[in-house]
């Protein structure tokens, strides 16, 4: 839907204040409006943008077919334990894994 913006957006000092106190920056006058005059034209290309008709199709509503249809949970049992797997380790007790050691440090590496 156009927008028919006729005028140019213009960013105030004051919102430019604002934003220079929440970045912690300190502006001269030249940056102050050089800034201002940045933002007002990344604004009005933003609202240009609003312009642009993206999809000239109609959109479709798709809510109205079988997205609102749900499944029925089917119960199923967990996966098993096994000693084959990671839960061959697993210490119930502690909720933690415990493994064999791997490195040997009384070892000498070659």
């Amino acid at each position: 839907m156009p927008n028919n913006r006729m005028n140019k957006s213009t960013i105030s000092c004051a919102e430019i204040d604002r934003i220079a106190k929440a970045s912690a920056l300190e502006l001269t006058e030249q940056l102050r409006e050089r800034l201002r005059g940045d933002l007002s034209k990344m604004d009005d290309l933003f609202h240009s943008m609003d312009d642009i008709e993206v999809c000239p199709t109609k959109q479709s509503d798709y809510t109205d077919s079988a997205c609102n249809t749900l499944r029925e949970d089917i119960k199923q049992t967990s996966v098993k334990k096994t000693k084959g797997d990671c839960y061959a380790h697993y210490d119930e007790s502690t909720g933690y894994f415990t493994v064999p050691k791997v490195i040997n440090h009384d070892e000498p590496t070659s």
